[in-house]
């Protein structure tokens, strides 16, 4: 399959069937999964309340194996937070750097105790 050289790209995959385990969607005819652990709703929740079927929505695609294909919602928004979190790490490292006290670690190296 080509599907192999997508693994962890977000695709778009339009869903053909919901069950009590999760759904099945397709992306360029080729059938996929998507479990209840990985479309990100609440543990509990019908899928059917959430998701319908013909809709196209995006996920990442995790695993391509014989005739298993498994995708993901909660890894995109998983890695959008992650991709978040390291903007901000960097910018705080940015300012600390700027600023004339260092910081507060760097302050803590020039202190002695006793």
């Amino acid at each position: 399959l080509k599907l192999k050289e997508e693994i962890n790209n977000v695709l778009k995959v339009k869903i053909t069937e919901i069950n009590d385990n999760g759904l099945v969607v397709e992306h360029q005819a080729v059938k996929g999964f998507i479990a209840n652990s990985e479309t990100n709703t609440a543990k509990g929740t019908k899928l059917a309340d959430v998701f319908a079927v013909g809709a196209e929505i995006d996920a990442r695609l995790l695993e391509v194996e014989r005739n298993k294909v498994r995708f993901s919602i909660k890894a995109i928004e998983n890695q959008d937070k992650e991709h978040l979190f390291a903007q901000y790490k960097k910018q705080e490292r940015a300012n600390a750097s700027s600023n004339k006290l260092g910081s507060f670690a760097d302050l803590l190296k020039g202190l002695q105790i006793k």
